[in-house]
């Protein structure tokens, strides 16, 4: 969890720079990563923008892959400070054991998030973020012939990369990108990427 989690932070840094009136969160459920966004209509295409540059590129600089590494540390540290929480680390240690993600730390393991090399983290990305593991879903106001106006040709050089062993949805056998649109009747669009 700690690697991922250092790899999402990573990526919604990437697109929160982008545009600067976007700006976007990221989340580790389990072990999956992703990381979105609510904008109102006018910004969808910003929002879309911001997301290919992250993912298509999955090359963050140092600076932004130690500010991701920052934030995550204060977060282990705040969980170290917490009796509660380690209370709950002991817990999780003994009914998971490791290495099953739920044995160390919610925001990973310390030695792994200090310890991990930029590069590590870029390969990460590289081999967790790929065409066959991801998908793009947005909710929203938002015209579904527009939206593939808009995604085919940020994504289209979403070039398929090696992948680790993750369990891919088997919903679609469509290989690529996925893109779900769907109209909730307000007027505000949230976007994520999920892999």
């Amino acid at each position: 969890a700690g690697l991922n989690r250092l790899a999402v932070g990573s990526l919604a840094r990437v697109a929160s720079s982008v545009t600067p009136e976007v700006e976007f969160e990221s989340r580790i459920d389990r072990e999956l990563g992703r990381f979105g966004t609510t904008v109102p209509r006018e910004l969808v295409g910003a929002a879309l923008l911001a997301i290919a540059a992250a993912v298509v590129q999955a090359d963050p600089s140092d600076a932004v892959i130690e500010s991701a590494r920052h934030d995550q540390l204060n977060a282990i540290r705040g969980e170290l400070r917490s009796s509660w929480r380690a209370a709950e680390a002991r817990a999780r240690r003994l009914a998971f054991p490791y290495p099953h993600y739920m044995s160390t730390w919610r925001h990973g393991d310390l030695r792994l998030v200090t310890g991990a090399p930029t590069d590590q983290v870029r390969a990460a990305i590289r081999t967790r973020w790929t065409p066959a593991t991801c998908a793009l879903v947005v909710v929203g106001d938002v015209d579904a012939e527009e939206l593939d106006g808009l995604v085919r040709p940020l994504f289209e050089r979403f070039a398929p990369r090696p992948a680790d062993a993750i369990p891919t949805p088997t919903a679609s056998r469509h290989a690529g990108p996925q893109v779900l649109a769907l109209h909730d009747g307000s007027e505000a669009s949230n976007l994520l990427f999920v892999e």
